[in-house]
């Protein structure tokens, strides 16, 4: 699995939390604003999730439904808190890491005072080319079908039917046979032989 689709996968189980919150609150909120470091998984939450593949499209869906009202932002790994775990902190420098307990310190201020560089802005134009090749493929599927009535009809028994059919396999055969023995004799050289395909 790619690290983009992790990230997304990780901002999944953000939304459901958000949603049981939400309902065990069971109060009105004016502003929820979520946060990921992955640009990637930004856009796609941002998009139509139309235009990714399944894996994706099935994910960003699903957050999307859930977060319809939240604001989603981006914040730079160094004030991310859950990237402090990935970096190997020991436990005694854990236990007084200001980020790990209180998050970025621009947090805590009113929403206005928030550096503006965090909030995630879908027209951007600096994105990993990786965020293009989640779009999926439109693939055009013919199926021809034909109906077993038409030649029950056409023949008066089940024997005289299954015949025809019978005869129709034997004569594809036949022709691929000689398909392969015309190439085969193709590939020697007789002497006095010519060979007509």
């Amino acid at each position: 699995m790619t690290l983009p689709r992790l990230e997304l996968c990780a901002c999944l189980p953000l939304s459901r939390l958000l949603n049981q919150v939400t309902l065990a609150l069971n109060e009105r909120i004016n502003e929820i604003h979520l946060y990921s470091d992955s640009m990637i998984a930004l856009h796609w939450i941002h998009g139509q999730f139309t235009n990714w593949k399944v894996f994706v499209a099935n994910r960003v869906s699903e957050i999307q439904q859930l977060t319809f009202s939240a604001k989603w932002h981006h914040i730079e790994s160094l004030s991310n808190p859950a990237d402090i775990l990935t970096r190997g902190y020991l436990l005694e420098k854990l236990i007084n890491f200001v980020l790990w307990w209180h998050g970025p310190s621009w947090l805590l201020q009113d929403s206005f005072c928030w550096p503006t560089k965090h909030h995630f802005n879908s027209t951007e134009k600096n994105v990993d080319p990786q965020c293009l090749v989640e779009k999926h493929q439109t693939v055009q599927v013919s199926l021809l079908t034909s109906n077993i009535t038409d030649y029950t009809e056409k023949y008066s028994s089940l024997s005289k039917l299954i015949r025809a059919f019978t005869y129709c396999f034997r004569f594809i055969q036949n022709i691929k046979h000689t398909k392969s023995i015309l190439k085969s004799t193709n590939d020697r050289k007789f002497d006095g032989c010519i060979v007509f395909k």
